[in-house]
């Protein structure tokens, strides 16, 4: 285990338990809408939890649909002694036609009466989760579903809206019913499971980060690729080109901060990137700017690695993935108090704008631009507060919340 947490720390103060020590072997049935080749937070996470609950000596499976036709030719790790089980259609409709659901439920039905499992983890609410419960229902199996932003609030291209429509609330609700709890990735997350009006537990556990990839070390990869001179300063953003992540605004700001220190590089990394190149924004910066399209994850330890300062100016998040993999790498942040996106600078390491500040985020960029010393010792923090998001430990948090499900099930204890 990483920091201060231990097999045992308490995930929520909604589970009672006396929280052993434990050796319990699982049956962990992963249930999620989507899974790699296709690439995303949410695949990234149900693969890192797969290989860290079997690493604990858990057995694990993974039922996902197959992906689309594009995707098939991706790189995709080997799955570290679990199973992944594919079921359903390469095509568009499949999910609303209530064919999705049907053919996961028949996969993970046919997998539960040879092996009955002992918990199905469902990524995200929804789906999933209406699975999860209909296959547990009358066993001793427990229900845990995990939020992903989209799955309970409404993110619009704009940041998020107050209410999700009356559809996607139906949705939302019916796959919180039934469950055992709700784990919420995010404050953000928490309360938009307690807006759906429904009795469930909620257990606040983050989403993880590899931690073992990204200590390696300084590098020079982004140096050598896009030829930046080693001695000029490099802000990085990571994350796929969508109005919410606010890059227009980012680069304002990066242009204001810019009269500071002009020796310096704005490096914008994810899907679609490039496209931004056409904005008047990208157009001022010139050469001071660099748009890169999504890169391997084997790659990222390496691109953050060789960056001196992480930008998150996004307008929502569910959980940043990027804003973990930054305080892994121990690199001083700039993020905005958006929902989501805020929750990283909880233990230090982060300056926090406002969302959509321009200014502001100017004032914070141009704080940690002018100045060595603030940058190392934000830099320390900020690796310090990283441990927290190791998937080693969050995969222990949820082993955790896990068996005191199991208990309470059992009749052992009763829920606070």
């Amino acid at each position: 285990m990483h920091g201060n947490h231990s097999p045992c720390s308490r995930p929520s103060d909604r589970i009672t338990s006396s929280c052993k020590s434990s050796v319990i072997h699982l049956r962990i049935a992963l249930l999620t809408s989507s899974y790699l080749p296709v690439v995303g937070g949410l695949e990234w996470k149900v693969h890192y939890l797969a290989s860290e609950y079997t690493a604990m000596g858990h057995d694990v499976e993974i039922f996902a649909p197959r992906p689309a036709f594009g995707y098939r030719k991706a790189v995709v790790p080997a799955p570290m002694g679990f199973r992944v089980h594919r079921f359903g259609y390469p095509a568009r409709g499949a999910g609303r036609l209530g064919i999705t659901r049907l053919l996961m439920r028949r996969a993970v039905l046919r997998s539960h009466r040879r092996r009955p499992f002992d918990v199905f983890h469902c990524h995200p609410v929804g789906l999933p989760s209406q699975v999860g419960v209909e296959v547990a229902r009358g066993t001793d199996a427990i229900v845990v579903a995990t939020t992903t932003g989209g799955d309970v609030t409404h993110q619009t291209e704009r940041g998020v809206a107050p209410k999700l429509p009356s559809r996607a609330l139906q949705q939302a609700r019916a796959g919180a019913e039934g469950v055992d709890a709700i784990v919420a990735v995010s404050r953000a997350m928490r309360r938009a499971v307690q807006d759906l009006d429904v009795k469930v537990a909620v257990v606040d556990i983050p989403n993880g980060v590899a931690w073992q990839d990204f200590q390696g070390g300084r590098s020079d990869w982004l140096q050598k690729t896009l030829k930046i001179p080693e001695d000029q300063l490099i802000v990085l953003s990571v994350g796929r080109n969508a109005e919410m992540k606010n890059y227009r605004g980012a680069m304002a700001a990066f242009s204001r901060a810019l009269r500071h220190v002009p020796a310096a590089h704005y490096v914008i990394v994810g899907r679609d990137v490039p496209r931004l190149a056409e904005t008047d924004e990208a157009k001022r910066l010139g050469d001071a700017l660099h748009l890169v399209d999504q890169q391997p994850m084997s790659l990222l330890p390496s691109i953050f690695h060789s960056a001196d300062i992480f930008f998150n100016p996004s307008l929502a998040e569910g959980f940043s993935q990027s804003n973990a993999q930054a305080l892994a790498s121990g690199l001083p942040l700039v993020i905005t108090d958006a929902p989501g996106n805020v929750d990283a600078g909880d233990n230090g390491g982060a300056l926090v704008a406002v969302a959509g500040d321009v200014e502001d985020m100017a004032a914070k960029l141009a704080t940690l631009m002018e100045s060595r010393d603030r940058r190392d010792a934000l830099g320390r923090e900020s690796h310090a507060a990283g441990h927290r998001f190791a998937w080693k430990t969050i995969a222990h948090q949820y082993v955790t919340l896990f068996e005191d499900l199991r208990i309470v099930r059992r009749g052992e204890a009763k829920p606070s």
